[in-house]
């Protein structure tokens, strides 16, 4: 059973008449994915999960990242999401589910 003041902790409850959503908006941060970046905005390291990656790799990750969107709905109490790979969104969903358990 998820809990949802763990999952709130990490998303925003948004209700709109019959629709009952948290919304996870730091989805790069959930895939495992740290930047640092220079003054400029330039990236200057990264790692995915404790591995180094290259800037490149994650200025693409952040770049496909930047439109997704992923919730969990109340009425369905399913995840859904938009505009994100399946993979990504599975490891997002296996790290809330993680993190709210």
């Amino acid at each position: 059973m998820l809990n949802t003041e763990k999952m709130l902790t990490i998303g925003k409850e948004w209700i709109n008449g019959n629709n009952h959503r948290i919304y996870f908006n730091d989805l790069a941060k959930l895939l495992g994915l740290v930047v640092e970046k220079y003054n400029t905005g330039s990236i200057s390291y990264a790692e995915l999960n404790g591995q180094k990656i290259s800037n490149s790799s994650a200025s693409k990750m952040i770049s496909n990242l930047y439109y997704a969107k992923v919730w969990f709905d109340f009425t369905t109490e399913k995840f859904e999401s938009k505009n994100i790979s399946s993979d990504d969104f599975n490891t997002i969903v296996e790290k809330i589910k993680e993190i709210a358990e």
